[in-house]
C-alpha cells in the first residue's frame, strides 16, 4: 500500500496527465462513448465540497488498498455519462463494465502498486454517497474534465477517504431516488481479478463464512487446451510449434482451481495483461433420477 503523502499526490497528478488517453479509453469502454480526459490542478478539500448538485446521480468509483481509498465521483450527464434504458441493457451489465473500468483506472494511475480493490457504486445522489466515507481533514480533490463532442462534465478525484462502518453510514442521510438511475441491490456488482467486493456486502454472513472469503486461490487464464501423446510431449524442444483449434481472436477462459468461472477478452492495461469478463460460466447442472412409488 503506498503512503498517502506528497509522493502519491505527485504520482496521481502525473499519471492523470500523462496517461490521460489511456484513462479516457477505459472510461469510454464503460460509457460506450468516445471520451477525452483533461486533468486539472488538485486543491485541498478544505476549500469546499465537490461542486455537484445535491440530487445528481452517477457512479462512485473506489480504488482502495488495505486502508484509505481514492474516490472518483462521476456525475451522470446526457451525451457524456448516462445509463441506457433498461429495455436495451440491464443495469447490472452496465455496472459490471464500470467495475472493469475501475480496475483499469487503478492500474493506469498506479502501475507499480495497483489498488487491492476497485469497487463501483451506482449512486442515486453522488453527494449523499460520498457521506458514506470519512474524508480526511487534509484530503485533496482533483477535477477531471470528460468531453464527448461538444458535451462535457467534470468528475472529481478525492483522496484519502475511508469507508464508514455500517452503523455510522446508517446515521447518514439516505440517497434520494432518481427516475434516471436505479440504486443496485446488495450483491448486484462483483469484483474480478485482484479486486474483491466491498466487505459490507457480506455483513449478513457469519464470521466463519466471512473468514473463508479471505482465502487466496489460484486464478488462471487459458487460451486453449488439447491432449497430446506422451511421445509427442517428450519431443518438445525450443522451436517446436504446437497448433490449437482456437483462433487468436477467441475468448479466454478464467479458471479458479481448474474450474471455469468466466469468459472474457484480453485487454492491455499500460504494459500489463488484463482480462475483461464478458460472461459468467454457470456450473454444470446435475440431475438425479426420481424413483416412482412402484420402485420403492
Amino acid at each position: 500500500m503506498p503512503p498517502f503523502d506528497d509522493a502519491l499526490t505527485s504520482t496521481l497528478v502525473q499519471n492523470s496527465q500523462e496517461q490521460a488517453a489511456d484513462l479516457a479509453a477505459s472510461l469510454s469502454s464503460a460509457a460506450e462513448t468516445a471520451l477525452q480526459l483533461a486533468a486539472g490542478t488538485p486543491v485541498p478539500m478544505a476549500a469546499g465540497p465537490p461542486p455537484i448538485e445535491p440530487d445528481v446521480p452517477g457512479w462512485l468509483l473506489s480504488l482502495a488498498w488495505d486502508g484509505p481509498a481514492i474516490l472518483i465521483a462521476l456525475p451522470q450527464a446526457a451525451g457524456v455519462l448516462s445509463t441506457p434504458p433498461e429495455d436495451q441493457e440491464p443495469l447490472a451489465n452496465w455496472t459490471r463494465r464500470w467495475q472493469s473500468a475501475a480496475q483499469e483506472l487503478g492500474f493506469g494511475l498506479f502501475p507499480d502498486a495497483p489498488p487491492d480493490r476497485a469497487d463501483v457504486e451506482v449512486a442515486a445522489s453522488l453527494l449523499q454517497s460520498l457521506e458514506n466515507y470519512q474524508i480526511e481533514a487534509a484530503a485533496m480533490m482533483m477535477p477531471w474534465t470528460l468531453t464527448a463532442g461538444d458535451q462535457s462534465v467534470t468528475a472529481h478525484v478525492i483522496w484519502p477517504a475511508t469507508r464508514r462502518s455500517p452503523a455510522t453510514a446508517d446515521a447518514a442521510p439516505t440517497a434520494a431516488s432518481s427516475p434516471n438511475i436505479a440504486t443496485p441491490q446488495a450483491g448486484a456488482e462483483h469484483s474480478s481479478g485482484a479486486a474483491v467486493a466491498d466487505e459490507d456486502e457480506f455483513a449478513h454472513l457469519s464470521p466463519y463464512t466471512r473468514s473463508l472469503l479471505k482465502i487466496r486461490v489460484p486464478v488462471m487464464v487459458t487460451l486453449a487446451t488439447k491432449k497430446e501423446r506422451v511421445a509427442d510431449i517428450v519431443r518438445i524442444a525450443p522451436g517446436s510449434l504446437l497448433q490449437f483449434d482456437k483462433t487468436c481472436e477467441s475468448l479466454l477462459t478464467l479458471e479458479v482451481r481448474n474450474k471455469p468461472v468466466a469468459i472474457g477478452e484480453a485487454v492491455k492495461v499500460e504494459d500489463r495483461f488484463g482480462l475483461r469478463v464478458t460472461s459468467i460460466t454457470l456450473p454444470p447442472e446435475k440431475y438425479l433420477a426420481v424413483k416412482s412409488a412402484d420402485q420403492n
